[in-house]
């Protein structure tokens, strides 16, 4: 039975060094079957995607921008958690800043 390796990349850059591993991976082992979710890099390579992870990445500033919709919507939430956690006499003493 062969053997099988799943590899994970979420953005652009672990797409590459997954693809270079996986090239590498093929050359000592040409019979290793190697899945994952990554990107075209790692499909080119020889991997198996299962979920395309690397198109909608995001990282940094940019990733921030793109985020930020759904931390303003997650917002509400914390502060409602943080009130009910003060009032329980659980305080942080005024560190805890959104």
């Amino acid at each position: 039975m062969p053997k099988r390796v799943f590899i994970t990349a979420a953005e652009v850059s672990g797409d590459q060094h997954a693809a270079a591993l996986i090239k590498s991976l093929k050359q000592l082992d040409p019979t290793l079957i190697i899945e994952g979710h990554g990107g075209p890099l790692m499909r080119a390579a020889g991997a198996t995607i299962h979920h395309e992870t690397v198109k909608k990445a995001a990282m940094g500033w940019r990733g921030d921008q793109s985020r930020g919709d759904q931390r303003a919507a997650a917002r509400p939430s914390w502060k409602a958690e943080t009130t009910a956690w003060n009032a329980s006499g659980c305080s942080l003493n005024g560190k805890l800043k959104y």
